[in-house]
C-alpha cells in the first residue's frame, strides 16, 4: 500500500512514500461520535492505525469476541502491544501513542516531514440522518445509548 501526500504544496509536488504499519486497529460503528474522537486523536499523536466497520459483515466474528468479553460500546481499539479498550479514553490513547514512539516503528518525525500525518485511513461520510437515535443504515437501526454507540446487531 501506497499513501500519495496531497498536502497543497506550491514548493513540491505531492510525494509518494510507503504507508506506516498499523500499530492500532480502531472497530468502529457509522457516525460514532466516540469513534471520531478517538481516530483524531491517534491521528494527532501519530499513531498510524487502521479502522474496521463494526457494521460489516466481515466484522461478525470481532463483534462476537467483544460482546463476549463484555466490551459493549464503540469504538473498540486494539494495538500491536496487546492494549485494548472501548469508547474514548485519552488516558489509553497516550499510552498507546507512548508505547508506539518507544516500540521503534514510529514515522512521526517521517510523516511531520511530509507534512502528513502517518495515518492511513479515511472515515466515510455519513447521511445527515444517520445521527440521528433510532435512523437506520442499511436496513438496520443504529442504537445509541447516551453517549456510547452500542455494539449490537
Amino acid at each position: 500500500m501506497t499513501i500519495i501526500d496531497t498536502t497543497p504544496s506550491a514548493q513540491a509536488p505531492p510525494v509518494e512514500r510507503p504507508a506506516a504499519e498499523p500499530w492500532a486497529t480502531v472497530y468502529t460503528l457509522p457516525d460514532c461520535g466516540m469513534c471520531m474522537m478517538t481516530e483524531k486523536q491517534l491521528t494527532k499523536l501519530g499513531v498510524p492505525f487502521q479502522v474496521v466497520d463494526l457494521d460489516s459483515e466481515a466484522a461478525a466474528e470481532a463483534r462476537a469476541k467483544f460482546k463476549a468479553e463484555g466490551l459493549r460500546g464503540a469504538p473498540v481499539v486494539e494495538t500491536r502491544d496487546g492494549g485494548r479498550w472501548n469508547q474514548f479514553r485519552p488516558e489509553k490513547i497516550k499510552a498507546a501513542a507512548v508505547a508506539y514512539q518507544r516500540s521503534g516503528t514510529s514515522t512521526r518525525a517521517m510523516g511531520a516531514c511530509f507534512g502528513a500525518a502517518p495515518n492511513t485511513t479515511a472515515r466515510p461520510a455519513a447521511p445527515p440522518e444517520a445521527g440521528r437515535a433510532g435512523a437506520t443504515a442499511g436496513g438496520r437501526t443504529l442504537a445509541h445509548e447516551g453517549s456510547t454507540a452500542a455494539l449490537s446487531r
